[in-house]
């Protein structure tokens, strides 16, 4: 039997974020914005956001030293990392948040489609 698609269930692109933590007074932090910037024009869809650390918000408890690199809350760099493995990362962390977001629709369609067949069973 063919199942349909639960028009809820659209797979859509996800989000990825890469956040970039520098410090004013780090010398390291210049090539991590401009780093960010080279990822921003590279991804499009990739959210980049550069967090300046100036002492007014605390930063995450995951970083201890800047440049720190978090994609989607995760640290994959503390220091700048080499562009084409950021850029590698940030294609591969792609890859698997499409594959998860198609199983879970696939998944929460095959739910549905096994309780609308039990409903007619029953009947």
């Amino acid at each position: 039997m063919r199942r349909k698609l639960d028009s809820k269930a659209k797979l859509t692109k996800p989000r990825i974020s890469l956040e970039v933590f520098v410090a004013p007074d780090c010398p390291a932090s210049q090539e991590a914005r401009t780093i960010a910037g080279e990822m921003r024009e590279r991804f499009p869809a990739l959210a980049v956001d550069l967090i300046v650390l100036d002492g007014r918000r605390p930063a995450p408890r995951q970083v201890v030293a800047t440049p720190t690199y978090l994609l989607d809350g995760e640290v994959i760099s503390l220091g700048n990392p080499r562009r084409e493995a950021l850029a590698r990362e940030v294609a591969l962390h792609g890859v698997r948040e499409r594959r998860r977001l198609h199983l879970c629709a696939r998944q929460s369609v095959g739910a549905r489609s096994d309780r609308e067949e039990e409903k007619y069973q029953d009947d």
